[in-house]
């Protein structure tokens, strides 16, 4: 197995789609199972290609439907759920960003200072 899919969720993701959406909400439940008797806790997980968890979509259409009943606005679900997205597109282009120039700046002169050693 390549060393880069030692840790990858690819194979649990090529099983079913929001496998591993569903499983890092799991994993947050565990890790914060604590606030439980104080607080109302929902796991938020949403993947890079934009598959929502099954705890986060139930979350979300209620949020959508408690901000409709306050404004009045029949497409605030629909707000919501565009304004997720746009956030889930800008997240991934600032990581492709960070990453092109980690590679521009940093791997590449580190390669060249130790060619030229």
């Amino acid at each position: 197995m390549p060393l880069a899919l030692i840790h990858s969720p690819l194979p649990l993701a090529a099983r079913k789609a929001g496998l591993v959406a569903s499983q890092a909400e799991k994993a947050k439940t565990q890790k914060y199972a604590l606030l439980g008797s104080s607080h109302h806790f929902v796991p938020v997980a949403i993947k890079t290609s934009g598959v929502f968890g099954p705890d986060v979509i139930a979350f979300i259409k209620e949020l959508g439907h408690r901000i409709r009943a306050e404004t009045g606005e029949p497409r605030s679900l629909q707000f919501l759920m565009q304004g997720i997205a746009v956030a889930v597109q800008r997240g991934n282009e600032l990581s492709l960003m960070i990453k092109w120039l980690v590679h521009r700046y940093c791997v590449s002169e580190y390669t060249y200072a130790i060619s030229t050693v």
